[in-house]
């Protein structure tokens, strides 16, 4: 497996707690944004992590466009889409420090793929200033991938498949046949599949359950289980090739898959 690369380490744990605290910071501040709803405000900052355009859902959603007609008496404009997509980035940077602990198993997991002389490159949502807050503590914690694109490095994120090639050049890796995108989100998946990729979706560990590893084990069982099928359903609908649960579980599927041959 030699020459391969695995893109797609994004910290959803991490990140998803650093939101919630820039969620609590917006509503505790009272900023006029967030009189539309804190649940609205959560849903915007989540489908800008997934790499949806946020003028989708906030100009098209006829629920939330009432709400922000009703709460802010003004019609959701792309103007208003920008205001909250920099008020967002700008939040986040101070939050990601205090929340930037790695998912479980990816430290091991990338120490294994580095033994196996696989290639790591990342494609993120986040912009470069918000990864050059983060990046530092994740390489301090085991997290270094070979290469890294942003979304703002790249003419559009994903699902568009620049960064990925981006990064395939850089590693000089090709055809994109050779490389697994790994992910926890639809996006990653429809990014991969747009770059000719293999596709490996998480399930359990990420986004798609949208909970922290505490949260996730105080569920009772049925509830778990029903999260993850959903999760699964929703990454194969987007293109997985396969879905595992954790991303400690890579490196028993990449041996699975080159003991099968080409």
């Amino acid at each position: 497996m030699a020459g391969t690369i695995v893109i797609g380490f994004d910290d959803s744990d991490g990140a998803g707690r650093a939101l919630d605290h820039a969620i609590a910071e917006a509503t505790a501040s009272g900023d006029s944004l967030v009189v539309v709803a804190e649940e609205d405000w959560k849903y915007v900052c989540h489908i800008i992590i997934h790499d949806v355009p946020l003028s989708l859902y906030l100009l098209h959603d006829v629920d939330v466009a009432a709400r922000v007609r009703t709460s802010l008496r003004r019609e959701p404009d792309e103007q208003l889409v920008e205001t909250i997509y920099e008020d967002f980035a700008r939040r986040l940077p101070a939050m990601l420090p205090l929340h930037a602990d790695p998912i479980p198993g990816a430290v091991e997991t990338l120490a294994w793929l580095r033994r196996s002389g696989i290639h790591v490159g990342s494609t993120t949502g986040y912009t470069r200033d918000m990864m050059d807050v983060l990046e530092p503590l994740a390489r301090a914690a085991g997290i270094a991938p070979d290469v890294v694109i942003c979304a703002d490095e790249v003419p559009q994120a994903r699902p568009a498949p620049w960064a990925c090639f981006r990064i395939a050049e850089r590693l000089g890796v090709y055809p994109l046949s050779r490389a697994v995108k790994v992910g926890d989100t639809p996006a990653d998946m429809a990014e991969g599949r747009n770059a000719g990729m293999r596709c490996v979706g998480l399930s359990e560990c990420g986004n798609e359950v949208g909970l922290g590893r505490e949260a996730v084990e105080a569920l009772d069982q049925a509830e778990r289980t029903r999260l993850v099928a959903e999760a699964e359903r929703r990454l194969r609908a987007a293109g997985a090739h396969a879905v595992l649960r954790s991303v400690a579980d890579l490196p028993a599927w990449i041996e699975s898959q080159a003991a099968r041959g080409p």
